[in-house]
């Protein structure tokens, strides 16, 4: 079993929080130039096959059984009542520490989980540089496959993260809401990768929280 780090924005991490993400998609790099893909990874795939002419893929998430440990941004502050050590707080977690201030973060045991390992300046810290021991969240892989983005089915969409509104009756991803999921979903990847159009493969990576 090996471990891996992997970038989720925050509305991501939220929707991991909430058991509502057990999918993410992420670009083949690169582009295979060819028209077929086996979609399903062969029974005993150490983690690379071969399509074309003997042309390599491998996963760089892992194979089945691997884990992930999430990236996300959090910031490092400064607490009183572990004599002034930073501790980590992330997105959701700073929201209320920006509206409650410290009533809901005075427990010794709560800071003692969270205290600072290295040298950082105190405040918000991108998700690229969250080192390992600062992650809350680590998946477990329970599937890998090779697909066409647009291929994506409207369960599969909810898999992804997005969400039903029932006061709007939209569909919502991140920011964007739309009718249904894979149209809300298309408008999310365009906003990170912009190339819906082009219908790129893509790995599926399907995990559940590692207990």
């Amino acid at each position: 079993m090996k471990e891996r780090g992997m970038i989720f924005n925050a509305e991501m991490v939220k929707a991991l929080l909430d058991g509502r993400k057990t999918q993410t998609r992420r670009p083949v790099k690169p582009q295979p130039n060819i028209s077929y893909f086996p979609k399903r990874i062969p029974e005993g795939w150490n983690g690379s096959f071969s399509v074309d002419g003997g042309k390599s893929f491998k996963c760089p998430f892992g194979v089945v059984g691997d884990r992930i440990w999430v990236r996300e941004t959090f910031w490092l502050v400064d607490s009183w009542a572990m004599g002034d050590i930073p501790c980590v707080l992330y997105a959701d977690e700073f929201e209320k520490y920006q509206d409650e201030g410290w009533q809901c973060y005075q427990s010794y045991d709560f800071w003692s989980k969270r205290a600072y390992h290295g040298k950082y300046t105190f405040g918000c810290k991108p998700s690229i540089h969250m080192p390992r021991w600062a992650s809350r969240i680590t998946l477990e892989i329970t599937d890998v496959r090779v697909d066409r983005v647009q291929d994506i089915s409207y369960s599969d969409a909810y898999a992804e993260g997005v969400e039903r509104k029932s006061g709007d009756c939209l569909d919502h991803f991140m920011e964007f809401k739309r009718g249904n999921s894979i149209r809300a979903f298309e408008m999310g990847w365009n906003s990170i990768y912009n190339n819906w159009d082009d219908n790129p493969w893509v790995w599926v990576v399907e995990f559940k929280v590692a207990l």
